[in-house]
């Protein structure tokens, strides 16, 4: 059965480098992630992005055409938000698009006036063969289908809002900065969409006898402020079986 529920746009700033401009860059059909925090995974964490490669052009969204070309097909035109401006670089992502994506189809995008922007046919829709791959998905690892900058569709980790990545790219990096006279903050940023505890440790000689401090919520940056007499001289932050 069909759902009648509005896409939700969200803009990310991110650095994206190609010769065109607005293109369809992730498609999550079969997600194993609660991408709209509801605490449960269901088809409502389903989402596709866009991405503006221009490096100096914005675009006002308003009007543009999403169609969802399967056994059950499905538009969404955009005109449920107040401003649709994507900028250069910026990403939008639509989380719960009308319907079902399905694990094979077509999505296409069209601009305010009718004309087709991008095309993505994947998982052999109509006997199109073209290398990208279907969206069935076991695990967190492979829920993605991800444009790359060289081009090539992957199935791969979702990374909403974030830049499209290899498996296997933790892409995790701790960064520790004064926020005032007695506190320091701690961040480990890029957990795409996976749950990381940050620890602390008094000297590296005690050697597993790491401290949780704090604990991310799934696909969210750790972020932990403490007074800066009480933090230890190291930090890792370490992924969650």
């Amino acid at each position: 059965m069909k759902k009648a529920i509005s896409g939700l746009l969200l803009a990310v700033s991110l650095n994206y480098s190609s010769a065109h401009d607005v293109k369809i860059c992730e498609i999550v059909p079969d997600p194993k992630s609660d991408h709209n925090g509801s605490g449960t995974i269901t088809y409502l964490d389903e989402y596709i992005s866009l991405v503006n490669n221009s490096q100096t052009n914005s675009y006002d969204l308003f009007g543009w055409k999403i169609n969802f070309t399967d056994t059950t097909p499905e538009s969404l035109t955009l005109t449920n938000q107040p401003n649709y401006t994507i900028g250069p670089g910026q990403e939008v992502v639509i989380m719960n698009p009308p319907g079902e994506i399905n694990n094979k189809g077509e999505i296409s995008l069209y601009d305010s006036s009718g004309t087709l922007i991008d095309l993505v046919n994947y998982g052999n829709w109509e006997g199109i063969t073209n290398g990208i791959p279907n969206g069935n998905a076991s695990s967190p690892a492979d829920e993605s289908l991800s444009l790359m900058l060289n081009g090539e569709w992957i199935k791969t980790y979702a990374t909403p809002g974030q830049p499209n990545r290899y498996m296997g790219e933790t892409g995790l990096v701790l960064k520790i900065s004064k926020t005032g006279t007695d506190t320091l903050r701690i961040e480990s940023t890029n957990t795409f969409q996976r749950i990381f505890t940050l620890q602390t440790l008094e000297s590296l000689a005690q050697t597993g006898v790491w401290t949780d401090v704090y604990t991310n919520n799934l696909g969210e940056n750790i972020i932990y402020e403490a007074a800066e007499m009480n933090v230890s001289g190291f930090y890792r932050a370490k992924e969650l079986e």
